[in-house]
């Protein structure tokens, strides 16, 4: 109710939070205070649509370079004109299928800022589409779809505990005696690993575990250079190493005793 409004114009803004048939009424009275009497009121009924809005996306991003194996943010721009999607109690649904096989539903929707935040965790690099229907309290549907490229993440040998990598050999040998290498890499992605182990003197295994003999030593330290990769062509730069390989003294094997009549020659 407005009282002692003098303007010869009015403007009123209401919102109407639900789709329907709605009647507006108006009544203009004129109360004259000098006549000490009240003219006669006007009425009006206006009838009023109020019509069905879908739910806008107004834009969907991943705010930067997605790597495979690591979590991600999706962030949702959603216009709601009525404000119901404000409530913690909204009816609302956010329904994303994200192009990996997986999907996903968030409800009710909870804003932050004025955007919703959605985590995802892509396994594999690559490119995605992402499909996004959201869903208000009164059944009606937007969409979106945006596209992401995930990128490969190179597997590497380094312990993220304590920064070394995972390479043991040791570091001095015997000639001709067994030696053990090892590597453990990891793939932030689900890709298989290549070891490939190249030596010195031309020698080249591959897998996370190699045994292997030096038939020659000296003053000059053996070398070899592991190199790991994944199936997508990531490739950790090449790790070189070095151990020394020790010269071992012959020596004599008696044979088996044996009977041998004097006077004959033994050989």
């Amino acid at each position: 109710q407005l009282v002692n409004y003098n303007l010869p114009f009015l403007d009123l803004e209401h919102i109407y939070r639900d789709p329907g048939q709605y009647q507006l009424s108006v009544t203009v009275a004129n109360h004259n205070s000098a006549e000490q009497a009240e003219e006669p009121s006007l009425t009006r009924v206006l009838p009023i649509s109020v019509s069905r809005l879908q739910p806008t996306i107004m834009s969907a991003n991943f705010g930067g370079p997605v790597a495979e194996g690591a979590p991600v943010l999706l962030t949702l721009d959603i216009e709601d004109p009525t404000g119901v999607i404000n409530s913690s109690t909204n009816g609302w649904s956010v329904h994303i299928i994200w192009g990996d096989g997986h999907t996903q539903t968030v409800s009710p929707v909870t804003l932050v800022s004025g955007l919703l935040h959605v985590p995802h965790i892509y396994a594999d690099d690559g490119m995605y589409m992402v499909d996004i229907n959201v869903t208000d309290d009164d059944g009606d549907v937007g969409e979106i779809q945006t596209g992401v490229h995930v990128l490969n993440v190179s597997p590497s040998t380094v312990d993220l505990v304590n920064n070394q990598h995972r390479v043991n050999f040791p570091s001095l040998a015997l000639e001709g005696q067994s030696i053990v290498f090892t590597a453990d890499a990891h793939d932030q992605g689900d890709d298989s690993i290549t070891y490939l182990w190249q030596f010195s003197d031309g020698i080249q295994l591959s897998g996370p575990i190699v045994t292997r003999k030096f038939l020659t030593s000296g003053n000059t330290p053996q070398s070899f250079t592991l190199t790991v990769s994944d199936e997508d062509g990531g490739v950790q730069p090449p790790l070189t190493y070095q151990l020394t390989v020790e010269n071992v003294p012959p020596g004599l094997v008696p044979s088996l005793n044996r009977t041998v009549k004097e006077g004959t020659a033994i050989a």
